[in-house]
């Protein structure tokens, strides 16, 4: 998610990014980001880790990906590069390490929390949300009128403080504050660096939203950037929408 998040405002600003060194691929950084990806598609259908044993799955993966990352990062990225992903992501790193250290009283009060807010995480609702914002980028990567910083912000922050305001009602303001620590381990501050001056209820954002209860649909499965998205959160994108890349591999295929 960290490296998708940066992809997408790279293709937003049109900037051309030059590796460090060759051979350095975006398929090595994905590969990274699989560790974490291949860890939440083990979990039931979008949910979230519940268990201290699956938290502690989790936090072993967070390791992976982290070592992962150094690697790639020490070798392939430019030092401006190197800079801004140490803006994006210090804050999470840091999240993460005070998360999953032993004894971590953070990590004890998410997980006497985790059967409610795995309640909200599988509720239709939340489906919805996710759906939304999936739909928001897909339309951010297949059409030039929605290609802006403004629309890409706008339905992160429509979905996102949904979500958070669902869990709130649903589970107390303890429960969502530990929810939204986890989750910001995997997001990073990203979208708060990027989207930090935009209210998902107002006025600029209302010029940009998608009509509620918007899905993706099959105008994004040539594309590069949002297949890898619906293929790493195969977990959480609708049945539908595997079907149409199912579909469309059997095509490719015959």
């Amino acid at each position: 998610m960290r490296t998708l998040l940066i992809a997408l405002a790279v293709y937003l600003s049109n900037t051309d990014v030059t590796l460090a060194e060759q051979p350095c691929h975006t398929a090595d950084a994905q590969a990274c980001l699989n560790y974490v990806f291949d860890y939440i598609n083990t979990l039931p259908r979008r949910s979230l880790p519940e268990t201290s044993e699956q938290v502690g799955k989790l936090c072993g993966t967070f390791k992976e990906t982290t070592a992962c990352w150094n690697k790639y990062k020490s070798s392939c990225m430019t030092p401006l590069q190197k800079e801004l992903e140490s803006i994006i992501l210090s804050g999470a790193q840091k999240q993460t390490e005070d998360f999953c250290a032993d004894g971590s009283e953070q990590k004890r009060i998410y997980v006497e929390h985790a059967p409610c807010l795995n309640k909200v995480a599988t509720s239709e609702e939340t489906n919805g949300q996710i759906q939304y914002l999936l739909a928001a980028i897909e339309k951010l990567l297949t059409s030039s009128e929605h290609r802006s910083f403004s629309f890409l912000c706008c339905g992160f922050t429509t979905s996102y403080d949904n979500i958070k305001a669902a869990a709130v009602k649903t589970c107390g303001e303890e429960a969502a504050n530990a929810g939204e620590r986890l989750i910001l381990s995997v997001i990073t501050e990203f979208p708060n660096f990027v989207c930090g001056g935009y209210d998902s209820k107002g006025e600029e954002c209302k010029k940009w939203q998608l009509p509620e209860g918007s899905k993706p649909t099959s105008t994004g499965v040539d594309n590069a950037i949002f297949k890898f998205i619906a293929e790493s959160l195969k977990n959480y994108v609708s049945l539908e929408l595997q079907y149409i890349y199912i579909k469309k591999k059997f095509e490719n295929f015959c």
